[in-house]
């Protein structure tokens, strides 16, 4: 999922405002048989709405890592270490492509670094 900033939208806001002056000095005249003027302020009216309305998140980068094998503790379980933060984890996974997590559980950092 990519985000954009609400800022950057607001040239919806724009365009709304562009074909309002329009519609009150005259140049669009908004009559039942008119529907391309009343359809496009129609359209504009709903995406404005729909920025107004949206969930505003607060997004962060990702940051990105990789899984670095420590070793094997003998009791069925490996140490994997964080290759961001440095900490880390035991898992019954025997290889790095076989451990479970997909962000470290320490730092957030997501796993999908190529080495």
């Amino acid at each position: 999922m990519e985000y954009i900033e609400k800022p950057n939208l607001f040239f919806v806001y724009d365009a709304k405002a562009e074909v309002q002056k329009r519609i009150c000095s005259g140049q669009f005249t908004i009559v039942d048989d008119d529907f391309a003027t009343l359809g496009f302020k129609c359209g504009v009216d709903y995406v404005v709405n729909i920025i107004n309305e949206a969930e505003v998140k607060d997004v962060k980068p990702v940051i990105h890592a990789h899984w670095e094998y420590r070793y094997d503790t003998g009791i069925y379980q490996t140490e994997f270490l964080c290759s961001r933060c440095k900490e880390l984890i035991e898992t019954y996974s025997c290889t790095v492509d076989e451990v479970e997590y997909e962000y470290c559980p320490h730092c957030g950092a997501k796993m999908d670094e190529v080495i």
